[in-house]
């Protein structure tokens, strides 16, 4: 080995001792500026390196404090500022960004005198190489950078949440980022000037503010292409700039709601989330999937008389794990309901319909009941089980799984699902404060109507066989009740 490496060195002199002195110092000029350019040393954790190279033309980094997300937020603007990232190799298949330079970009902060000032642009100049802005940034009136433009024609400037909503509008942008949440009218406006370039954004937060983000950018992750989110922790970060004593001594002065934000990255709003394992990078099936005929299938019906009715379809595959892959959730008569169900449900073989046992409470003037117009309908169905508490402990099991691997998954056409999965949380005592405020023993009755049928049919959900080998029909007894 050590024969080789004396060989190659050898090598390396003989060609450079070939080169003409002109070319030996702009080789050595390049060598010292990458030397004392911070950004060429970047070492990004696990999930900013998901960040970075998400191709999603609206991405979410929300996460706890110190968890990286503004080194990562001012890293991206200066990449597509420079139209590569400086920290991958020129090999590396995200090294370039996808608009070509010159960029117009934006940042969008807190505000201007202890955001901006203070925290966005030192770290722009924590991460920027010598010379390769034009001049000097522009300052405002208050004296911060705020425009910055590069000797490539590349510009952005900074603006703040403080600003009026009328100044986010019209203008062309190729990028923008969010640094903490931004107010929904700067978002939409901010997008309004990305439409024409098809041009791409990125919001760095802690969840202590502004739930309309979690609903229209975090639940379409793993749903809708155009968008990526990643939940980062402090912990993350540990070993990339944090020490864990540090981390534990700042955990010790936070209450259990702000640890879920401030070291965790979770929404404030959403404390008490029931079903924590859910994981759209886990949980979700990316590819499109087709449940193989021999699979054993059931069907899972939540009607309502005011709201939409929801219907789920979930399967088990050889594996013993269940897929939830297609969805009803519409407000329409019982007929109707039966009609789209055996239309989506077409030749595939159903083991079991399963129905809330409230399609059973008879009417007092004729003693019919929802169950009886099900099956006129061409749709059998039976109670389906009434076992809150423990469906969701089984729910909860199936998504941790066995062996690393989940026992749960939905297909991506399954919105209501993923939607309400990541919303459903136990309901509190509201009017209260401190030790008064207890958790209640049921989850908040709101948005749950998939989730409903979700715990009951992980619950009667059938063990594996194939289907395809019964000779016989499957007829499905429906219970008297």
């Amino acid at each position: 080995m050590g024969d080789s490496n004396n060989a190659m060195l050898d090598v390396v002199r003989e060609m450079l001792g070939s080169l003409e002195p002109e070319r030996l110092a702009q080789i050595e000029k390049a060598m010292r500026d990458v030397d004392s350019w911070s950004a060429v040393r970047f070492n990004p954790h696990a999930k900013q390196e998901l960040f970075h190279s998400s191709k999603a033309h609206i991405r979410l980094f929300t996460g706890g404090n110190r968890s990286g997300k503004t080194t990562s937020g001012a890293l991206e603007g200066i990449s597509f500022a420079l139209g590569y990232r400086p920290w991958l190799s020129k090999a590396d298949i995200d090294y370039y960004t996808p608009m070509k330079t010159p960029t117009i970009g934006r940042i969008i902060c807190e505000d201007f005198t202890a955001t901006a000032s203070g925290v966005i642009v030192q770290k722009i100049h924590d991460w920027l190489p010598d010379g390769v802005l034009k001049k000097k940034p522009k300052r405002n009136q208050q004296g911060v950078e705020v425009y910055f433009e590069f000797v490539n024609g590349s510009v952005f400037d900074i603006m703040t949440n403080e600003q009026e909503d009328s100044v986010f509008e019209s203008k062309a942008l190729d990028w923008a980022w969010c640094d903490e949440p931004p107010r929904r009218p700067v978002y939409i406006g901010t997008s309004r000037g990305l439409v024409d370039t098809g041009g791409f954004m990125w919001l760095t937060m802690t969840p202590l503010k502004e739930p309309w983000i979690y609903d229209e950018i975090q639940l379409k992750h793993g749903v809708d292409p155009d968008f990526f989110a990643v939940v980062v922790d402090i912990m993350d970060n540990v070993g990339y700039g944090l020490q864990i004593e540090d981390v534990e001594r700042y955990g010790k002065l936070l209450n259990e709601d702000e640890k879920e934000a401030r070291l965790h990255g979770k929404y404030k709003h959403l404390s008490g989330l029931i079903y924590k394992d859910f994981d759209p990078e886990r949980h979700i099936v990316k590819k499109p999937f087709t449940i193989p005929k021999h699979w054993p299938r059931i069907i899972l019906i939540d009607p309502h008389p005011r709201t939409p009715h929801m219907v789920t379809w979930m399967a088990r595959s050889p594996r013993e794990q269940m897929f939830v892959y297609d969805e009803l959730f519409e407000h329409c008569t019982v007929s109707e309901l039966c009609a789209m169900i055996r239309e989506k449900t077409g030749s595939d073989r159903i083991v079991g319909r399963y129905v809330d046992p409230s399609a059973y409470v008879e009417s007092p003037l004729d003693n019919s009941c929802w169950a009886d117009e099900f099956l006129a309908c061409g749709v059998p169905v039976d109670p389906a089980p009434k076992q809150l508490s423990y469906g969701i402990t089984q729910v909860e099991a199936a998504l941790k799984g066995t062996m690393n691997e989940p026992d749960l998954f939905f297909t991506r056409n399954c919105v209501r699902h993923i939607y309400e999965i990541q919303r459903y949380r136990w309901d509190d005592w509201k009017g209260r404060s401190g030790t008064e405020r207890t958790e209640k023993q049921r989850p908040v009755d709101k948005d749950d109507h998939a989730m409903e049928n979700l715990y009951r049919g992980v619950l009667v959900m059938p063990e594996y066989f194939d289907v395809s080998a019964a000779n016989d029909a499957i007829e499905y007894p429906v219970a008297d009740v």
